[in-house]
């Protein structure tokens, strides 16, 4: 599982943000809300394909398990994209020049930074959480807990980039710290997927 989690960061930093940056020039016009509700569709679907790609050939599909290679996979995702912004906000143009500005590169990295753990981190690991449910119990309604969590963790992420405040920030990441911890917790014993049957009593 350790190597496991070392290739999902690898992976999604590289081949999911790739897999991502196409996908959005093909099928995102512009930036606006509809724009970034795209985004947070595709970039979730990447990364959600990306566990399941790298699940394959597990022995145990624990949900805590699925929640630790999802965060891994989310954080190779931002480490990557993060870079990106960085990159981006490097050069500054003023007028018609072009400068470096070396305190606008640490300020997006110390924001991106502060706030990865609540983004793509924590989104991949509620997803990773019940992907591996869903396996592990190997049933069709099972499906249907994936599809609500991927559109739940799509929606936030959309939100989240909607909002772009940091009040919006601290909503969605209450919102989304509130699935998580309740899958941590609860994850295996299948509420609120699975209610389990509690067996009758035969009087003798």
């Amino acid at each position: 599982m350790r190597r496991c989690r070392r290739g999902a960061f690898i992976i999604a930093a590289v081949l999911g943000l790739i897999a991502a940056s196409l996908l959005e020039f093909w099928l995102v016009y512009g930036t606006g809300p509809i724009g970034l509700l795209k985004v947070g569709f595709i970039e979730e679907f990447v990364k959600g394909a990306a566990i399941i790609l790298l699940a394959i050939g597990l022995r145990s599909y624990a949900t805590r398990d699925g929640m630790v290679l999802g965060a891994a996979v989310g954080f190779g995702f931002a480490a990557l994209e993060t870079s990106g912004y960085a990159l981006a906000s490097l050069f500054v143009v003023q007028g018609q020049q072009l400068f470096l500005s070396l305190p606008s590169v640490v300020f997006t990295e110390l924001v991106r930074g502060v706030l990865a753990p609540f983004g793509h981190g924590l989104w991949s690991a509620i997803l990773g959480g019940v992907i591996f449910y869903a396996a592990r119990h190997g049933r069709v309604r099972m499906i249907w807990s994936v599809l609500v969590a991927y559109t739940a963790v799509s929606l936030m992420h959309a939100g989240f980039d909607i909002f772009g405040s940091i009040t919006g920030y601290i909503v969605i990441s209450i919102i989304g710290i509130v699935p998580l911890v309740y899958l941590w917790i609860w994850g295996d014993r299948g509420l609120p997927f699975r209610r389990s049957a509690r067996p009758v009593q035969v009087p003798a």
